[in-house]
């Protein structure tokens, strides 16, 4: 294995957008209407943004033989749609030489099951570039 020499690439702005559906029970949807649920680290859709957002500044720690990536912005987005289902959206950019942007909200989805005591289970995952 071995990282891609990046060295002749020129500067570009890039941009990723990922979204993940996470489908929970009935009960945890209940609290879920009734407002944001709270945890003893916080509440659980504005833990799981900033634990997204700090993955994104991470990638190149999270995914082998990726380059340190500069962000330019990143944001994480959390609603609930009308199938009841948690959708997580999450849009990363950055200018500079670099051969592709992974954005993956995966911090936000297992901070965000995690705090659900495991009750979601990932329905689908989408990444666009």
């Amino acid at each position: 294995p071995s990282m891609v020499n990046v060295g002749e690439k020129k500067i570009t702005k890039r941009s990723a957008t990922a979204q993940s559906i996470v489908v929970v029970n009935e009960a945890i949807l209940a609290q879920l209407m009734e407002g944001e649920i709270q945890t003893k680290k916080g509440p659980v859709f504005q833990t799981a943004i900033l634990a997204g957002i700090m993955a994104a500044k991470k990638t190149s720690d999270l995914i082998p033989l990726c380059h340190p990536l500069g962000l330019d912005n990143c944001k994480v987005k959390i609603s609930v749609n009308e199938q009841h289902e948690i959708v997580i959206h999450c849009t990363a950019s950055l200018t500079a030489k670099t051969a592709s942007l992974p954005a993956q909200p995966l911090a936000s989805k297992s901070r965000l099951l995690s705090a659900l005591n495991r009750a979601g289970v990932l329905a689908s995952t989408s990444r666009t570039r």
